[in-house]
């Protein structure tokens, strides 16, 4: 690193341990599992294919040597043929793993030089140097939140020297400090340190053999399935050779599971290694603080991948992803309600004194235990500081490191939308005029915080086909101040937090409860916490018959409560003497779009049912099993279709980003819906199923953005009324009360009465 630029290197902790990074007994004893799994899966695998493959020869000897029968040319080799056929089945079996070698290439991956980029180059040597590892043999870039250490695997990784290459997700870099991004490139190379890492290489060559003679099914299980259709004779031996491959499958598949657990227990061991090559380095609060800033960051990401995928659909493309990435983080606070959200606290005065950032509860509801191939985080905080090294803050960004970063995100803007959005040709426009529409869609989609969550994630409880029923009840025009007032004083102060707080409850008790019942979640122990008290599995049917009972009364309460927001609102509208119409029209297109929705969930979930099914079906369908994957495939087509027809007679109204009166189907697909199968087809066109299942897809995805975008603008619109009916209740008594002209379907859509 030259001496220009030696002010962009954080200082680095000096007084750190001699043994700090030494490794534990705990690493080395899971290095030595490690190698002893692996070499009892080599000789047991080895010695199969040894054995088969004499089997084969063998039989075929014993075949040949034995005398035909007196009075007859054949010979009494039937048997021996029949164990050379078996094993030699058996042989290919074992032998076809070898050479399926598949190609790696990720294309989201752009790879940097020194030439490119001689700042980040000479920062990567400074802690190659540092931490007393290699410098990466190759350098990447990608538009994750991520980084990582790979390399190229394949059979010659076994012999020779691994070349470990370093991959750099910028949105990571957009999201760090100077100081933390310097603590995580030197965790990762902690792992360039590690003489382990081979191990992965071979962990990797073992998985992949024992997954494709596990998992996947090839020309040969084509082959037996045909076969046991056949003839009695050959179904026989089909049977018998398929039985023995099952018994095989077993076997290994005990081996796949075995190795990963013990790989996964070293994983955890490596981990912790890095992260105290990193704490050497940095000290043990920027690679901690790293690791707290990471979900936010990510989730950052992830809310800019979908806003850009929103504004693809009306022709809007960014050069700079990184750019609304940033942006994302105000309106995640603001929609959360939470504006410290990936906020760290600031480090106490005292050098000696530190804090702790995650909890061991937290930890342990997210974490999968002995499966995970990293540890929690709450371990990861109290093993880098376990030994308290002050870490040096500087907060600068990472970006300094890049020369041309605006090239270069643009760059990598564009291989994220050919690669993830396959959009390969595009005109792009300035970050600030997408994020301009990107805010627009977030106004009319996020909802206001006194609101408390009560409209998010669920459907309202108003039926459309009795939306005009309820808007002409006799009472309404009955309505007394006092019901209006009432609902006011509630709806916008927050007065129905401690309802919601009590019904979110039990819907996470119910999801337990039903994770439990199913064996998704496991507990310690006879007993498990329900309500503060526990219970014991036995009563676990009596509990979920509780809580369904209480969510059921729940669902009651909350059709009451839309249809009491939607009537007190009508009323207010038809009081001030303007937007009843519009209130009413836009709850109508709202329910209608609800249902659209719903039935593109159900298609869709009925779609992934019969794709499941059919994948599970190895040994291919039944003349029944295909008549009923048939009739759900098309009956999901037709009820597509006919939803799909409903929304090209349902007008959009004024939303934020849409043009009013296109019909709504013009918003949920570009292009026309698949045909149905003929009647008389025999087969299942794969590319038919994919294509329906891409497109009911979108259609839910589409009608969920709209329907947030829809409720939006009615809330916004309810409160406009009830501002203005307490503004002419404040200002002047009230005057004779306004009725309206009625309510039907026919005349939805039309302008303020």
């Amino acid at each position: 690193m030259s001496a220009a630029n030696e002010s962009l290197y954080p200082s680095s902790i000096q007084n750190a341990p001699p043994d700090l990074t030494t490794p534990s007994p705990a690493y080395r004893r899971q290095v030595v599992i490690v190698l002893a799994s692996l070499a009892a899966f080599l000789l047991f695998y080895l010695g199969l294919i040894v054995a088969s493959g004499w089997a084969v020869f063998w039989g075929v000897t014993q075949a040949a040597n034995t005398p035909e029968t007196a009075g007859s040319r054949h010979s009494n080799g039937g048997a021996y043929w029949t164990a050379a056929l078996i094993a030699g089945v058996l042989f290919l079996f074992l032998m076809k793993a070898l050479f399926k070698w598949r190609r790696e290439k990720d294309e989201s991956r752009l790879e940097i030089t020194e030439q490119d980029q001689p700042e980040l180059f000479g920062f990567i040597r400074r802690i190659c140097a540092d931490t007393k590892a290699p410098f990466p043999y190759r350098i990447f870039v990608t538009p994750e939140v991520n980084a990582a250490v790979f390399y190229n695997r394949s059979l010659l990784s076994l012999i020779l020297p691994v070349k470990k290459n370093l991959l750099i997700g910028l949105g990571l870099v957009n999201g760090l400090n100077l100081s933390e991004f310097k603590a995580v490139l030197a965790h990762e190379f902690g792992h360039f340190s590690q003489s382990s890492m081979r191990l992965g290489s071979y962990v990797y060559m073992a998985n992949r053999v024992i997954y494709d003679l596990v998992y996947h099914r090839d020309a040969l299980d084509d082959l037996l399935a045909k076969a046991r259709r056949t003839n009695i004779r050959i179904a026989i031996f089909a049977y018998l050779i398929t039985f023995v491959l099952w018994a095989l499958r077993q076997v290994l598949q005990v081996a796949f599971k075995l190795i990963n657990f013990f790989e996964r227990a070293l994983s955890r061991q490596m981990e912790f290694h890095a992260d105290l090559v990193a704490v050497s380095v940095t000290g043990s609060d920027s690679l901690i603080h790293a690791l707290k800033k990471l979900d936010f960051v990510n989730d950052c990401q992830m809310q800019s991948f979908s806003d850009l995928k929103a504004a693809a659909e009306h022709k809007l493309y960014t050069h700079d992803l990184f750019y609304h990435q940033t942006r994302a983080a105000d309106h995640l606070r603001r929609s959360l309600a939470e504006p410290e959200l990936g906020v760290l606290p600031a480090l106490p005065a005292d050098p000696s004194e530190k804090i702790q950032l995650f909890t061991k509860e937290a930890d342990e509801d997210d974490s999968e235990g002995m499966w995970a191939s990293h540890p929690s985080h709450y371990d990861r905080e109290q093993n880098a500081k376990r030994r308290y090294l002050r870490s040096v803050e500087d907060e600068r960004s990472p970006w300094l490191l890049f020369r041309n970063p605006e090239r270069l995100r643009q760059t990598v803007t564009e291989r994220f939308y050919k690669q993830q959005l396959e959009l390969p040709t595009l005109t792009f426009a300035p970050p600030e005029q997408v994020q301009q529409f990107i805010d627009g869609e977030h106004a009319e989609t996020t909802q206001d915080a006194r609101y408390l969550g009560m409209y998010d994630g669920r459907l309202l409880s108003i039926p459309s086909e009795s939306l005009t029923e309820i808007a002409n009840d006799p009472v309404l025009p009955m309505l007394p101040e006092t019901r209006i007032q009432t609902l006011l004083d509630r709806l916008y102060n927050a007065e129905y937090k401690t309802w919601l707080e009590t019904y979110q409850k039990r819907r996470e008790e119910n999801a337990f409860l039903g994770a439990l019942e199913r064996g998704e979640v496991k507990i310690k122990g006879d007993t498990f916490p329900f309500r503060d008290q526990p219970h014991k599995k036995a009563e676990m049917k009596s509990l979920l018959a509780l809580v369904a009972s209480e969510l059921e009364a729940d669902a009651e309460w909350l059709k009451a409560f839309d249809r009491e927001v939607f009537l007190v609102h009508l009323r207010m509208a038809q009081i001030v003497g303007a937007g009843d119409r519009v209130l009413f029209d836009r709850y109508y297109f709202h329910l209608q779009l609800q249902d659209r929705l719903k039935a593109a969930r159900q298609e869709e979930a009925r779609l992934a049912g019969v794709f499941q099914f059919l994948s599970s079906k190895e040994d291919g369908l039944e003349k029944k099993e295909f008549a009923q994957a048939l009739a759900s495939l098309q009956e999901a087509q037709r009820s597509v279709s006919l939803e799909f027809d409903r929304a090209k007679a349902l007008p959009m109204p004024p939303l934020q980003n849409v043009q009013p009166g296109l019909p709504l189907s013009a918003y949920l697909l570009e292009e026309p819906l698949v045909a149905p199968l003929p009647p008389d087809v025999k087969s299942i066109d794969g590319k038919w199923a994919g294509a329906l299942m891409q497109q009911v897809s979108q259609i839910e995805e589409r009608c969920r953005r709209l329907y947030f975008k829809s409720m939006g603008a009615i809330l916004g619109q309810q409160e406009a009324i009830a501002q203005r009916y307490r503004s002419q209740q404040a200002d002047a008594p009230p005057n004779a009360l306004q009725t309206g002209d009625g309510y039907n379907d026919d005349n939805a859509n039309e302008e303020a009465v």
